[in-house]
């Protein structure tokens, strides 16, 4: 089951058959009934009798998930996010290089204060992807410079003109890079971290 379900939804005692999706910072509700709920609007989130119990603008639900699903996605609403920073394994001392620009916000306040001009002194590289022309001009950057630290790449999702993260995978798996990591961003960004794969 993980972090998503299809399962039986109960909202103030009507029933609803749906598909739920446990994202970073909010759940997803389709099917039978829609809507996308940010955690932070959630109150009285529990877990009882393998029911995922919280309330929404007055409104009682009940996501039936069996006691230890129930249970750990009670806990993700209920803790606070982790900085973006730290779910990209930033470190204080890390020095990051770019390829080309970045204009997702919030992926510029996390590397701020981390960039550098040297290539050969990076030990991690973020790159983000508008369209297809980008991820040609960064795999020919990254092959000049021979290049080695890992690489995060900032893609689209959902219904963005941005390549998404399965064309990116295609190309980057095609050009000897193995995904090891995959981080939400915003609604209409998501990144996924590459690294060379060993011979």
């Amino acid at each position: 089951m993980g972090l998503e379900a299809n399962t039986l939804l109960i909202v103030n005692g009507d029933e609803f058959e749906v598909k739920a999706l446990l994202e970073s910072n909010e759940l997803i509700l389709r099917g039978g009934y829609k809507a996308r709920l940010r955690f932070e609007n959630l109150a009285n989130v529990r877990a009882n009798d393998g029911r995922l119990i919280f309330e929404n603008e007055g409104k009682d639900f009940r996501l039936e998930l069996g006691q230890v699903y129930a249970e750990k996605w009670a806990i993700k609403i209920s803790s606070p996010p982790k900085p973006l920073f730290e779910k990209l394994g930033i470190k204080p001392n890390d020095n990051i290089y770019v390829f080309g620009k970045i204009s997702e916000e919030n992926i510029i306040l996390a590397i701020s204060g981390s960039i550098i001009s040297s290539a050969n002194e990076a030990i991690l590289a973020f790159t983000q992807f508008n369209d297809l022309s980008d991820i040609e001009k960064m795999l020919n950057e990254y092959s000049t410079e021979g290049f080695q630290c890992p690489i995060w790449t900032i893609h689209g999702k959902g219904k963005t003109s941005a390549p998404n993260g399965d064309i990116v995978r295609k190309i980057m798996r095609a050009n000897g890079f193995i995904d090891t990591k995959i981080c939400a961003i915003s609604d209409d960004w998501s990144a996924t971290k590459y690294s060379l794969k060993k011979n």
